[in-house]
């Protein structure tokens, strides 16, 4: 089973690191949308933020958070 991301080695050294996607790209995908809409609201209504109604959700919010890291991942694979 590959894990992802994958950290490849380079010839002039350090590391570069493959798209991150969690199970599925459609998964993944959810929780980028998840991540985009709490973090818009959070934006949009600063003096209360949005509560997470299961822990699933909070869990997506979590997993497209760590997907919206440059280079990490996106919508769209």
């Amino acid at each position: 089973m590959n894990a992802s991301p994958q950290l490849q080695a380079l010839r002039t050294g350090g590391y570069i690191s493959t798209s991150m996607v969690f199970q599925t790209k459609g998964f993944q995908n959810a929780a980028n949308a998840t991540y985009e809409f709490v973090s818009s609201y959070n934006t949009i209504n600063s003096n209360t933020p949005y509560t997470f109604k299961t822990d699933r959700e909070r869990m997506l919010f979590k997993i497209g958070q760590l997907g919206s890291v440059p280079g990490a991942a996106g919508f769209g694979y």
